[in-house]
């Protein structure tokens, strides 16, 4: 919650937010990556790729969890995929509050408000929908947001709407709303919805899914009863990250007045601790090694065979003799960082 409310985000990470936040204003529909990679690229050249800055955004609640753009999948981004901004950019861009947080915050109201006032009856629950056709006019939504307001909806992780949805020839939708909405009641600004919003992701992570409730069934005839009771599913320890964010923040700015470059080994350092929140085992061990490979030319060592063995071999061992007619073996080429000014290439092996 605090990653997202207190962010102090950096001059080339509002920026990547700014040209999402202003294809989206235009028509209501996300950009492709592509799209986000050229622009971004044009307008802060001499900044990380749009990729690493991307990665570098602020996460509340682990990997996916909740953060200012729907967690970015697999890497490398493909230039066709469209990464989206959550209602917790909204504060930010001065463009996507106003043309979406603040709509946002009086379209969930009006949603409270409808579910409040379905119809329900002792034999029948009624169904609340929201209906682009039938928004109020006092809101006054901007054309745009009325058009990807679905889309909002459907990457809100505290918000879920129902199966009964569709979306018309002309453009006009309709989605069901449910009970998610209340848990929102009440809010009517952006800080508040993003507090509520981690509280949700937090419980979810943690396997919480509601209060203990006690179900009577009657069988047979009706003198017997039975009481079953479900309880929550025990709420597994958080484990922090592999790698601290704040770690991997002191490197990317440090990594600012010096000669090295260091995009990769956070892109490395990241996926790791992607790797970790999911628990993959043999990914985490795979981009260890990678990461290690990084780590000598800081320390003002050449290569990563530095290391003596930890047995050395006694001098009347014997020797071990390779056919003539065998391949000659192969070593794994040692990887070396290199300066800004020469693209980072392996020795020969």
């Amino acid at each position: 919650m605090k990653a997202l409310l207190a962010a102090d985000l950096s001059n080339a990470q509002t920026g990547l937010l700014e040209v999402l936040a202003t294809a989206w204003s235009k028509d209501g529909k996300w950009p492709q990556w592509g799209y986000v990679q050229h622009h971004f690229e044009r307008l802060h050249p001499r900044d990380h790729d749009a990729e690493t800055v991307l990665r570098s955004l602020p996460r509340a609640s682990g990997n996916p969890g909740y953060g200012l753009t729907t967690a970015p999948g697999h890497h490398p981004i493909d230039e066709t995929d469209r990464i989206r901004l959550t209602i917790a950019a909204a504060r930010p861009p001065e463009l996507f509050r106003r043309n979406a947080g603040e709509p946002f915050l009086l379209v969930l109201q009006h949603m409270v408000e409808l579910w409040n006032d379905r119809t329900v009856t002792p034999d029948s629950i009624g169904k609340a929908h929201l209906r682009s056709d039938q928004l109020p006019a006092r809101l006054n939504l901007p054309g745009p947001f009325i058009t990807g307001l679905p889309d909002l909806l459907a990457h809100e992780p505290g918000i879920t709407t129902g199966n009964n949805n569709s979306t018309a020839p002309d453009g006009n939708w309709k989605r069901e709303i449910t009970r998610s909405v209340t848990a929102y009641r009440g809010i009517d600004n952006l800080d508040d919805y993003i507090r509520r919003t981690c509280e949700i992701v937090k419980n979810k992570r943690k396997g919480i899914t509601g209060a203990t409730f006690t179900r009577s069934q009657v069988l047979g005839s009706g003198t017997q009863t039975t009481h079953i009771v479900q309880q929550a599913a025990p709420a597994p320890a958080e484990r922090p990250p592999c790698l601290d964010d704040s770690l991997l923040t002191e490197v990317e700015q440090a990594a600012r007045n010096t000669k090295w470059k260091v995009d990769k080994l956070l892109t490395l350092c990241r996926e790791l601790n992607s790797s970790y929140a999911h628990s993959n085992p043999y990914a985490c061990a795979a981009l260890l090694r990678a990461i290690l490979d990084h780590i000598p030319p800081s320390s003002a060592t050449k290569t990563s065979n530095r290391s003596p063995p930890s047995t050395p071999s006694p001098s009347n061992a014997p020797t071990r003799h390779t056919p003539k007619d065998s391949p000659p073996s192969r070593t794994s080429p040692t990887m070396h960082c290199t300066a800004r000014s020469a693209p980072a290439s392996p020795s020969s092996p």
